[in-house]
């Protein structure tokens, strides 16, 4: 039952010219839905709001979930579903980024950084097409909804931010994400603010 779990929502997505991307999200559970549920759910609201700021040489081509504590939650979705900016080329190292609101500051605040970036969007690193500002304004609405699984209105997901665990592995500090509840440190989204400045990627495979 995903009451309580918390899931990962991997989305991955390519480029004509073979770049990958992945974005990755994380929900609480609040219904009765599993992994599933949670991979239709983010098909349905969300996916639908990324297409409009991408290029139409992007295709998302599968969406990965899996709970973090119950390792028999998991599933993959195989899509394919392309950007809509019609542009014949986009700067494949551009991101927008949102910055994610939390109620608590035991937590530093989340971010989504969404890309690339289509070159007609912007002027001098600044976006300023008015039709783009407005795709972009429904997704940063979007960011810190509950989404359900259309199937199942009962299986809903409220979009958190997770605490990543330091340890020390070989004489380098790392982070890794929660395995229990018990160790989980997290808190739900409350509000997104975008930045229209573009940002670089941190790396090609990594959209944010």
């Amino acid at each position: 039952m995903a009451l309580g779990d918390i899931y990962a929502v991997k989305d991955f997505h390519r480029a004509a010219y073979a770049t990958e991307f992945l974005n990755v999200y994380f929900y609480q559970g609040i219904g009765t839905g599993l992994a599933a549920g949670l991979a239709d759910a983010y098909v349905s609201a969300i996916l639908p709001l990324i297409l409009p700021l991408q290029p139409i040489d992007i295709t998302h081509y599968k969406i990965d979930v899996a709970s973090l504590f119950d390792l028999s939650d998991f599933s993959t979705l195989t899509i394919s579903e392309v950007g809509t900016v019609a542009v014949e080329t986009s700067a494949p190292y551009t991101a927008v980024n949102f910055a994610l609101r939390l109620p608590t500051r035991a937590i530093r605040p989340g971010s989504k950084r969404i890309g690339p970036v289509p070159e007609t969007a912007t002027q001098n690193g600044v976006i300023t097409l008015a039709s783009y500002l407005t795709s972009l304004e429904a997704l940063r609405a979007e960011l810190d909804d509950i989404i359900s699984d259309p199937d199942d209105l009962l299986a809903t997901y409220s979009p958190v931010v997770v605490k990543r665990i330091k340890f020390i592995e070989d004489g380098k500090v790392k982070y890794r994400l929660p395995t229990t509840s018990a160790e989980a440190v997290f808190a739900n989204v409350i509000g997104a603010t975008l930045n229209v400045l573009t940002s670089h990627q941190v790396s090609r495979e990594r959209a944010g």
